[in-house]
């Protein structure tokens, strides 16, 4: 329920003060109880409603004079509830304050970024310097005080051109944003706390506003000249006033001029504010005016901070304050990850050498005839040599798309400082690999790792293993790292930049992998000479050997190779490439665009990255081959062994026996054992096929080779040729549903059997799994987890079976891909295949264009018999389910999102349907759509099948 709350307005006020109902959109926090004591003591008529509590319309119907939002946890694209399209709404009409998270909403609601800020602060105060306008007009100019609870910050490379930045702490921390013309401003601190000066005059300048936009409101101070500046760049061009006191301003101190400038952007010293322009923040919890962070753990010993000496030295003594800042923060504690780790938080591992050398010939590759060097792609926003390489880049894309391409380990920057990444980062790139088949590539943090500590939180986030940097260590350092890596599981990567620390590597610790630096990083220079005169040592004692830095091509890896290198390691290059997938092909020697033409290869077209909301934008789709794949057939609604033979035999893929009570095609679990004792003993056995993880990776593999065999076998390919289609047939990544896809094409014990089942029990489900041996399962129902809906996110409880996840669209052409209940179709993990069906609706008469005869066979899905919202019998907008697959297809991925197509499908019809749907139709799905007066019939079901495969039928 809302809580409303009057205040008492002050005396000798405007009328237009406080006047008429501020709502406040809750973000489910304890901070908001005291932003409504400001309000209420400043004057405002406040209602207070939960961010879950209402929809817009009911909002809209409020007639709010102004809006807050509130703090609270979380991400606001995530946890904010409708306080982004609060914002989006009421812009421009009406005054809007966000408070801390309500910052970063405004900043998310016009395309910003938010995302991890470098540091946590929970209740630590910072200088605010401010521009004097807006919530500031009015205070004092040196700046005020601010409360700071956040780990989120607004990402400057991604600042809306709407917005400016109107604050930021002295190391350059974001602050404060306002819209260049609306009543609308945000601070990420929090005004009401104890702590923080001028709380109270900050909330009444907001309450003193009126209408939605500066124009009206004069006493903020924000004319035409402040807008037209604004406007004029991406930077924070409003003039903020200058801090007069040395001791508050550096810039002062240090013999800056004085006036406007002298308390802006450009007081910030360069290297603070380029850290800061990342989100990072170049200083720590401790450079703030909290308390100083105590001092670094014995376990490694400390090198004294300085503040000159080589640029490895510097890392080094930044690091040690890093990490003592974050170990005294309540639940990061060494004891406190050791304990996650031990209640096996932490996601599982894969060998980290062996992944190295999975095409090698001293690995993997050896069976195949294949000799391809390992590639560890890195990903890298900056560095201090190179300055700024990719500030805004997406560690989860980014890992995507290397993994895809065939990437054996993706190495990830976490140092914030120099190279603006962070354990966030790492934790995205694991996170968007895991669904990926067997063969994900491995995670590697690669950071100054100084202290076991690291070790431990690498582990924790998804690593796979770690650097090792020799030069920064002395041989007890190095031997308690290396050995407290290999306890947690990890293989560490030692890298060393000449021969003395080639020898602690191979005698101190005995390491398997050595990675030789081209880059000395006292001085970081590079010198590609140096892993070549370091590559015998390396050789003779069986290390598997690694060349880091300095690699820009084929040419450089041939070299490397032919002196005994494994593997490379690759960051700027790779991240400044246009086309991820080209390129790392190209340092494997399998890119030739010639080779690939002759061998009949299509080149994959990459889609259009994917966005934060778990979806691409439209794009081209992936490239298969030159012509789309025959999609598989199932039939459903089989009642009878007759018609599950006729099906058998004309060539179906997919039997669907409608196992959810109360339709006329229910069968009893012994009706349909035994309909699937005869469909088997056709195809030669009582078992069904497992989806164990060893029978799903030997289809993975021959259905690779299968693939490289049909390219090697053209007549003009040509020895090249050849060895470039074998070799993109086994390094080629795959996304979950590819994977998954390949697995039921390649599958030798067609046709499958799947299980119908609508809003059961797991444990129903399960039963009949179980007890029938299904090879898929298909659930129907309410897709939101209600109580007795059937949960999305339950292939993890079938094992061994396949999951069939049915979505219904519109049939009258209002479905949005992405959205409704669309919104989880492509997420992996939660199902292997996504079904489009038809959903029932006063309009869902609306059928695809140009059909013939589609009603009076009615639906293509088990949906027809069994789901609420489908069985319509009619069609969808086949478009719709071409957007969808062009959408979710990843950039680089080596086939389109694929999708079984269902609704309305007869063998008049299916092959348009085909057609309209895209090269994503991974089945065709239909039950009444071979029936007549409600019985399968066998004539109807050979014209389909042979409608969409061309009259092959099936020899058993």
């Amino acid at each position: 329920m809302p809580e409303h709350v009057v205040g008492t307005r002050p005396k000798g006020v405007p009328d237009t003060y406080a006047a008429g109902k501020t709502i406040m959109i809750d973000n489910f926090d304890s901070f908001s109880y005291n932003v409504v004591q400001f309000l209420a003591e400043q004057g405002a008529d406040i209602t207070v409603y939960r961010n879950d509590e209402l929809t817009l319309e009911q909002l809209i119907d409020a007639q709010p004079a102004r809006i807050v939002i509130s703090p609270g946890p979380g991400h606001p694209l995530t946890d904010s509830g409708i306080s982004i399209d609060a914002i989006k709404h009421f812009s421009g009409n009406i005054p809007i304050l966000g408070v801390c998270m309500g910052l970063q909403c405004l900043y998310a609601a016009y395309t910003g970024e938010v995302a991890y800020a470098g540091e946590i602060l929970h209740g630590k105060t910072s200088l605010v310097l401010h521009d004097g306008r807006g919530l500031f007009a009015g205070l004092p100019k040196h700046g005020v005080q601010g409360t700071r609870y956040h780990s989120l910050a607004a990402q400057l490379p991604s600042l809306p051109a709407e917005l400016v930045v109107t604050s930021k702490t002295q190391s350059g921390v974001v602050m404060g944003i306002r819209h260049t013309r609306h009543t609308v401003e945000a601070i990420q601190y929090h005004p009401e706390s104890i702590l923080s000066e001028s709380g109270r005059e900050l909330i009444a300048n907001f309450l003193g506003w009126v209408g939605g936009t500066w124009a009206q409101n004069p006493q903020a101070g924000i004319g035409e000249r402040e807008i037209a500046a604004a406007e004029a760049s991406r930077e924070a061009k409003m003039e903020m006033e200058p801090a007069q006191d040395p001791a508050l301003n550096p810039a002062l101190a240090a013999g800056a001029s004085s006036g406007p400038a002298s308390g802006s952007l450009a007081a910030v010293p360069a290297a603070v504010a380029a850290a800061a322009a990342a989100g990072n923040g170049a200083a720590n919890v401790a450079s703030e005016s909290a308390p100083a962070a105590p001092a670094p753990s014995a376990q490694v010993k400390a090198m004294p901070a300085k503040t000159a000496g080589t640029i490895l030295e510097r890392i080094h003594a930044q690091r040690l304050r890093d990490i003592a800042a974050t170990k005294s923060l309540p639940g990061f504690s060494h004891a406190e990850l050791e304990t996650s780790i031990a209640l096996h938080l932490a996601p599982p591992l894969i060998n980290f050498p062996a992944r190295l050398l999975a095409h090698s010939a001293r690995g993997g590759g050896a069976k195949s005839g294949l000799n391809l060097p390992g590639v560890m792609a890195e990903m890298k926003r900056a560095s201090p040599s190179k300055g700024d390489i990719d500030p805004s880049a997406h560690a989860g894309r980014q890992a995507l798309s290397y993994a895809l391409a065939g990437a054996s380990t993706i190495s990830v920057l976490t140092e914030p400082t120099w190279f603006k990444g962070t354990l966030h980062d790492l934790s995205l790139a694991r996170r968007a690999i895991d669904t990926l088949g067997p063969n994900r590539p491995a995670i590697l943090r690669k950071d100054f790792i100084i202290d076991t500590y690291q070790i431990a939180e690498a582990r924790l986030a998804g690593a796979d293993t770690v650097l090792l940097i020799v030069a920064m260590l002395t041989d007890a350092q190095l031997l308690e790292l290396y050995t407290y890596s290999v306890k947690l599981g990890m293989e560490p990567l030692v890298e060393v930049n000449n021969a003395a620390e080639m020898t602690r590597a191979l005698d101190v610790v005995d390491a398997k992998v050595i990675g030789v630096n081209n880059r000395n990083l006292h001085d970081f220079n590079v010198d590609m000479g140096t892993t070549s005169r370091l590559a015998d040592a390396a050789r003779e004692r069986g290390v598997i050997l690694c060349a880091l830095s300095g690699i820009t091509g084929r040419a450089d890896v041939e070299k490397y190779m032919s002196e005994g290198v494994d593997a490379v390691l690759v960051g700027e290059a790779l991240m400044r490439s246009a086309d991820k997938r080209k390129f790392i092909h190209g340092l494997m020697g399998i890119d030739s665009e010639a080779d690939a033409s002759a061998a009949g290869l299509a080149t994959p077209t990459p889609s259009t990255p994917m966005t934060l909301a778990n979806s691409a934008a439209p794009g081209a789709a992936a490239a298969t081959s030159s012509a789309q794949r025959t999609p598989l057939v199932k039939i459903c609604g089989i009642t009878s062994s007759e018609a599950a033979v006729s099906a058998a035999l004309a060539g179906a893929d997919m039997l669907g026996m409608i196992l959810a009570p109360g339709t006329k095609r229910t069968l009893t679990l012994s009706q349909a054992a035994d309909i699937i004792n005869v469909v088997r003993s056709l195809r030669g056995g009582p078992d069904s096929i497992r989806q164990a993880a060893n029978e799903a990776l030997v289809a993975s593999l021959t259905a690779q080779a299968q693939a490289a065999s049909l390219l090697s076998a053209q007549a003009d390919t040509g020895a090249a040729a050849a060895r470039a289609a074998k070799a993109r047939a086994s390094v080629g990544g795959q996304d979950w549903f590819s994977y998954y896809a390949a697995q039921l094409r390649t599958n030798p014990h067609k046709p499958l059997i799947a299980g119908v089942f609508r809003d059961q029990p797991l444990s129903e489900i399960v039963h009949a799994a179980q007890t029938l041996k299904l090879d898929v399962v298909q659930l129907h129902g309410r897709v939101d987890g209600e109580l007795g809906g059937t949960g999305i996110g339950w292939a993890r409880f079938l094992p061994g079976v396949l999951v069939v996840r049915v979505f219904h669209v519109a049939g009258d052409g209002s479905a949005v891909p992405g959205q409704g209940e669309l919104r989880e179709v492509s997420r992996p993990g939660l199902h292997h295949f996504a079904a489009l069906d038809t959903a029932a609706s006063a309009s869902a008469s609306a059928s695809a264009p140009a059909q013939s005869n589609g009603a009076a066979h009615g639906d293509g899905a088990a949906a027809s018999t069994v789901v609420a919202g489908g069985g319509t019998g009619k069609a969808f907008d086949w478009s719709v389910a071409r957007t969808l697959s062009e959408r979710a297809t990843y950039a680089g991925a080596s086939e389109p999102f694929p999708f079984i197509l269902a609704g309305g499908l007869t063998p008049s019809n299916v092959q348009q349907a085909i057609a309209s749907a895209g090269p994503g139709v991974l089945v065709v799905d239909t039950s009444s759509g071979v029936e007549v007066e409600g019985r399968k019939d066998m004539g109807l079901i050979k014209a389909f099948v042979d409608a969409v495969k061309g009259g092959q039928g099936r020899t058993f």
